[in-house]
């Protein structure tokens, strides 16, 4: 069958194989929050309330009453809420997508691409 395919030449394993091999990505809770911005929105919803963003925390950990900073505007914002797959929470880590209320921000000022990072380690 393989012969019927043109695969002959080929000796080595699956795509499946070759991906169970694989290690997940290092994530690092201990490190300052980094997260790209992924979505800006306005929201009603009683967690978020008001101005939010969406993105994937890339390090480091985030908590209601965090202060943080958005990138490259130097925005300075609090974390009002923070939602995990649609519950609110109070803490969120490494790995997760997350949806974060703000405030002290407008809508206007905020742009899919922008960096949420720890005011004092900023990118």
């Amino acid at each position: 069958e393989e012969d019927a395919l043109g695969l002959e030449w080929w000796n080595g394993g699956t795509v499946v194989e070759a991906i169970d091999r694989l290690e997940p990505p290092a994530r690092h809770p201990e490190a300052p929050a980094r997260m790209c911005v992924t979505n800006v929105f306005k929201t009603n919803n009683s967690s978020l309330g008001g101005v939010a963003i969406s993105g994937k925390l890339d390090s480091g950990c985030l908590r209601v009453g965090d202060k943080v900073a958005l990138l490259p505007a130097i925005q300075l914002a609090t974390v009002k809420g923070i939602e995990v797959g649609g519950a609110g929470v109070t803490w969120a880590f490494a790995g997760e997508n997350v949806d974060v209320g703000l405030h002290g921000v407008e809508l206007g000022e905020l742009a899919i691409g922008d960096i949420l990072c720890d005011p004092q380690n900023m990118v």
